[in-house]
């Protein structure tokens, strides 16, 4: 739906188009003209914007409803809503959670988009989003379309994309947050490990040393490796508590035993090594 500050910069359009010469007949068309313009762009914003964020989709997809929806946030209805069927958002009918992508509506608003009959803040959204997304690789799009779908390990995969900048993407310690707390919930190893390690050194989130070592602890009972490691290399350090030598002998041996998930780096293979072979 088109805010204020999208009619304000119709507005401005108008009065820049004032400063043109030309007769008093040429700028009164000029006037209409522009104000059709701006009541055709907030038609067609009203028709396609998702119904659940207001704002033009940049991966459509149809529901079940046979709504057009923003694929993240449809994703984010249906987790707050568990089961096999979900209320719409838009007519609050009992439907199905499966989707199927809406090319041809990705396409179409492209096309509004590009011939500036979808203007304003929520089209440069949409503009920047859009090529966001077109740098994606192939591989990633589908991590996005399986993580939609509930895929734990998908979910996982973006966010160490988002954390180490890979895949197409920019680091963004952020996203990498959402998307890993997404799996730990969804009790992924890895994720767990992920967010404690990110507490810790405040990345994607405010520093807390508490949260950081609660889910460092939590992973490496699951059976991380890394999760062992991490809290070995902190206690050594006295990062999280006083320095503690034999309990960080105690977590890298652990690491060694359990590792049920081996999803250690190669720093935390580097100082295991190092720390047993001078305290072993």
């Amino acid at each position: 739906m088109s805010t204020e500050s999208d009619r304000d910069e119709v507005r401005d359009g108008v009065l820049e188009e004032w400063a043109t010469t030309g007769s008093c007949a040429e700028r009164a068309k000029k006037r209409q003209r522009i104000a059709d313009e701006a009541q055709i762009s907030e038609e067609l914003m009203e028709e396609w914007v998702c119904p659940i964020s207001g704002a033009l989709p940049v991966d459509p997809v149809t529901a079940k409803d046979g709504r057009v929806y923003e694929r993240h946030d449809l994703t984010l209805w249906f987790e707050k809503n568990p089961g096999d069927t979900v209320k719409s958002p838009v007519t609050g009918e009992e439907m199905g959670k499966d989707v199927t992508t809406a090319y041809q509506v990705k396409n179409s608003i492209k096309h509004l988009v590009d011939r500036g009959l979808l203007r304003g803040a929520a089209a440069d959204t949409w503009k920047a989003a859009s090529k966001e997304m077109e740098g994606f690789s192939a591989e990633l799009k589908q991590y996005m379309i399986k993580a939609s779908q509930g895929d734990v390990a998908a979910m996982v995969a973006i966010g160490f994309a988002y954390r180490e900048g890979e895949h197409g993407v920019t680091v963004n310690h952020a996203k990498s947050i959402e998307w890993m707390r997404k799996a730990a919930l969804k009790d992924s190893v890895q994720a767990w490990a992920s967010l404690g390690v990110a507490h810790v050194q405040g990345k994607g989130v405010k520093r807390d040393y508490i949260a950081g070592i609660m889910y460092l602890t939590h992973a490496a009972m699951l059976g991380s490796e890394h999760g062992c490691c991490a809290l070995a290399h902190y206690l050594h350090q006295g990062t999280l508590v006083e320095r503690d030598i034999p309990m960080a002998r105690y977590w890298y041996l652990k690491s060694l035993k359990i590792g049920i998930t081996k999803d250690a780096i190669r720093l935390s293979k580097d100082r295991r090594t190092a720390f047993l072979k001078e305290h072993n």
